[in-house]
């Protein structure tokens, strides 16, 4: 029977640092920081405009129904994570460049965040 590599968060955490170093806890941060920015910015941020197009106009003190403010949470979840899904994909190749054979055989390598957005784009 195998023992597992990663038992845990802190067994986790020391086996990344043994053989990887403390920066590789951090890689893709910024990637990752950028996506949860630009997701929950437009998700919260139309929610009010797409759920008035659900709802109709309401009269005051009249809420929208569950199903209504289900629907409207559903289409700016759509809308939010097919703009930030670039930033995914930035994110997850920093996070698996540690794999440096991998990287070296297909000639890829990125300096951090910026580099990696051009070298996908």
């Amino acid at each position: 029977m195998q023992v597992p590599k990663y038992v845990g968060l802190m067994g986790t955490t020391r086996t990344v640092i043994a053989e990887e170093g403390g920066r590789a806890l951090f890689q893709g941060l910024t990637a990752g920081l950028h996506r949860q920015l630009i997701f929950s910015g437009i998700r919260v941020g139309s929610y009010q405009t797409v759920k008035e197009a659900v709802c109709g106009p309401l009269e005051e003190g009249q809420n929208p129904a569950l199903y209504q403010k289900i629907i409207a949470a559903m289409i700016t979840g759509a809308i939010g994570i097919t703009v930030a899904n670039p930033t995914d994909v930035v994110k997850v190749r920093l996070q698996n460049q540690t794999k440096l054979e991998h990287f070296q055989r297909k000639g890829i390598w990125y300096s951090g965040t910026i580099d990696c957005y051009q070298k996908t784009i």
